[in-house]
């Protein structure tokens, strides 16, 4: 097994992508043909019922987390089509972030 250092995957080493990485679910950020995180495999079907749980206590941070992962607009547009303030945003995802990291 190869041993990986922090920071090595291409995100923060204290961020919720590079410890689901090292479980073995995302492709490394820096990877050249990677276009963005991929969970694989039962981390999916595991990280899917998380987020599900999720929707049913704080819907607005599964909403954020989905959209942080899933598309590429840029943070102020999607602020905007939500109808919220970056900032909302920002504290949404990040409380999402959190959320998932304590349950996995």
């Amino acid at each position: 097994m190869v041993k990986i250092n922090k920071g090595d995957v291409g995100y923060p080493s204290k961020s919720l992508m590079h410890d689901i990485y090292l479980m073995g679910g995302y492709v490394p950020k820096c990877e050249p043909q990677s276009r963005g995180p991929v969970i694989m495999g039962d981390l999916a079907d595991e990280m899917n019922g998380k987020i599900n749980q999720m929707k049913l206590k704080h819907p607005s941070w599964a909403e954020a987390i989905y959209f942080h992962y899933t598309t590429r607009v840029n943070k102020r547009k999607l602020a905007n089509e939500l109808g919220i303030s970056t900032r909302t945003l920002r504290e949404r995802t990040q409380r999402g972030k959190e959320w998932l990291s304590e349950r996995i």
